[in-house]
């Protein structure tokens, strides 16, 4: 508990740092920047290498996939029901999906779950919501925004431009032994930055403004990301049967607040900038109660 406390308070000194007049507007994007190229490698190059891929870990990649897949089926379901318009069930179709499982992730895994957590929250993040940003994302993007229809080769351009993406390929093809004897510790180092510059980042970011206009699909977007895609998920565990540390750890991460990511992507695209604003902030705020309330539920019924 003392580790949430210690992410919320990390984050709350974030926010006060927007009113000290000391950052910039493009401030979070540089710490951003630092963590995609630099804190988030080094993170998985220390992690995954020590990872067995066994059936447990291809659970978690299907765990993955199942929510992002459900969250767009509620979306197009709830859509149709309220009449949304393109641009906002296009932003909800980028931001209900794709949860924000690395930055905020990883910080609330290693809280709740312990750093025994954090290699699998790494696999969900880089075979699930990563690849889902970059296949899935880019399908939205040029469906709702009036876009070119994105080719197999412009998707292969965005995989290969991701720099966590060759830290996944170099610890997977690394000798384990050798990047755990030599090189695991000064990972580390750079690897535990994450949390603290993700948290800053995210506070200066972080906006009390709730647009009146986007209540309906506002509420709608938030309440299928963080209750009604877990709660789903979890039911299909406990009807298969899987259980410990991994499972958990993939629930806790389908729960997770929106993607930061997949929010600028879509702001980019002009889907409904305010309403995925909202969804963003909102969805991170909450998100710090809900998340450890389905801890104790999971650890209740499974």
């Amino acid at each position: 508990m003392h580790q949430l406390i210690f992410v919320a308070a990390i984050f709350v000194i974030g926010w006060l740092l927007q009113f000290s007049g000391k950052f910039s507007e493009d401030a979070p994007l540089t710490l951003n920047q630092y963590v995609i190229y630099v804190a988030l490698p080094a993170l998985i190059l220390a992690q995954l290498p020590a990872l067995a891929f066994d059936e447990t870990i291809w659970k978690v990649v299907f765990v993955a996939w199942f929510s992002l897949l459900l969250g767009a089926l509620l979306v197009l379901a709830l859509a149709k029901l309220f009449a949304w318009d393109r641009q906002t069930t296009g932003a909800l179709l980028m931001l209900v999906p794709l949860g924000n499982t690395s930055f905020v992730g990883i910080p609330m895994i290693n809280a709740l779950v312990g750093i025994k957590g954090v290699p699998i929250a790494l696999i969900y993040d880089q075979l699930g919501s990563f690849l889902g940003l970059v296949l899935y994302g880019s399908w939205v993007i040029a469906a709702y925004s009036g876009e070119s229809k994105p080719t197999l080769m412009g998707l292969g351009k965005r995989i290969l431009a991701f720099p966590p993406f060759w830290a996944l390929i170099l610890a997977l093809a690394l000798p384990s032994f050798w990047i755990q004897t030599y090189w695991h510790n000064p990972l580390m180092l750079v690897g535990n930055t994450l949390v603290p510059v993700v948290l800053i980042a995210l506070g200066l970011q972080f906006k009390w403004r709730l647009p009146h206009h986007h209540y309906n699909p506002l509420i709608s977007g938030l309440s299928l990301k963080l209750l009604l895609v877990p709660f789903i998920v979890l039911l299909l565990v406990l009807i298969m049967g899987w259980q410990g540390m991994a499972i958990e750890t993939s629930i806790l991460e389908s729960a997770m607040a929106p993607m930061i990511s997949a929010g600028a992507l879509a702001v980019a695209a002009g889907l409904a900038p305010e309403l995925v604003a909202a969804l963003v902030s909102w969805g991170l705020i909450i998100s710090f109660i809900t998340v450890p309330v389905w801890q104790i539920i999971i650890n209740f019924v499974l």
